[in-house]
């Protein structure tokens, strides 16, 4: 695991990490949700 200056870039990473797992669910038709 890589370590960060900061706590803010260690919040950054992990926004766009769950922004890019929240959008892989965005394009689940709604029959299956």
């Amino acid at each position: 695991m890589r370590t960060y200056r900061d706590k803010e870039d260690l919040k950054n990473e992990i926004r766009q990490s769950f922004e890019k797992y929240i959008s892989e669910f965005d394009t689940i038709p709604e029959a299956l949700k």
